[in-house]
């Protein structure tokens, strides 16, 4: 692990496939945006790292509420006493950390417990809208961006270095995703949109880096939706479940056998099917009690 430094007061750290931002405040003190992923077995190695840096998170912002990007607030905070700061709902991951257990993944076989700490933790400070978060008489904008998770934010520095999290992949992850988790389509692109309008001297994404050529990159992740897209309508001249689509998806593209990422997997390819319904290029209907789609039409490839 080294912070490499980006602008005067800004330095990522890449760690284990997770580019973390930290922002210098003064002295010792720093605000560090999506820590990543810790458990009890590694923990220990990442505080050491951050006490022999010289380096004590004062504050801790987090684009969103997923594992990989916040489980490690809990040994942050307890370690450090940092002062923890998220977006509206994704909070709820902290508040109550079998929330995302209970309520949106709902399969007790994946030990999801294992992943995710089991004492609450208090956010300190929920983000309810695009605004101005003052930190020690610094300035760091919040840009929503929704949907890769329900209420999704992107953080910039005072260095004009906004952290884009998972809003867009880099295109060395893309790659080697094989299916993009995106909780909602339709306010992903809108997302995507907005970033490419945004105007900041760099742009860093949570996997992994920093973006080169924005515009190129964001068009390259519109491309890989777009080709979910036309493969689910070209499976769909004849009638399938939805079941029978996710089975053939993970078989071409080899998912594996691992349940949490059938689950992750099912999760990710129900938003494509519910967009290509909402705008009419399939529907639904019952045959033998169970629900069957059907191809309307060809789909018109996404532009930004």
């Amino acid at each position: 692990m080294k912070l490499k430094q980006i602008e005067e007061k800004t330095y990522i750290l890449e760690n284990k496939g997770m580019t973390s931002c930290f922002y210098n405040l003064q002295d010792n003190n720093y605000v560090v945006i999506d820590p990543g992923h810790l458990n009890d077995n590694n923990y220990e190695e990442y505080i050491e790292f951050l006490k022999k840096e010289n380096i004590f998170p004062k504050y801790i912002i987090c684009t969103h509420g997923h594992v990989d990007h916040a489980n490690s607030v809990v040994y942050l905070k307890s370690q450090f006493g940092s002062n923890v700061i998220m977006p509206e709902y994704e909070a709820y991951f902290f508040d109550n950390p079998r929330f995302f257990i209970e309520k949106v993944i709902r399969a007790k076989s994946v030990n999801y417990e294992e992943m995710y700490p089991t004492q609450r933790i208090k956010v300190d400070y929920v983000v309810q809208k695009e605004e101005i978060i003052v930190l020690d008489d610094e300035k760091f904008k919040v840009e929503k961006l929704p949907g890769h998770s329900f209420n999704h934010c992107g953080f910039s520095t005072p260095d004009n270095v906004v952290y884009l999290g998972d809003t867009v992949l880099s295109e060395d992850v893309l790659k080697k995703t094989k299916i993009p988790y995106i909780f909602d389509i339709d306010i992903d692109l809108k997302s995507k949109r907005k970033i490419m309008n945004l105007d900041y001297n760099h742009y860093v994404v949570s996997h992994k880096g920093m973006i080169k050529n924005k515009e190129e990159t964001v068009n390259k992740n519109v491309d890989v939706i777009n080709s979910f897209f036309i493969q689910i309508i070209n499976y769909l001249n004849e009638p399938m479940t939805y079941e029978e689509i996710t089975s053939r998806i993970n078989r071409e593209l080899k998912v594996g056998k691992s349940v949490l990422k059938y689950i992750i997997a099912e999760r990710s390819i129900k938003s494509f099917i519910y967009y290509l319904e909402k705008y009419s290029y399939i529907n639904s209907c019952i045959k033998n009690h169970k629900i069957y789609y059907k191809k309307l039409r060809d789909f018109k490839n996404i532009s930004l």
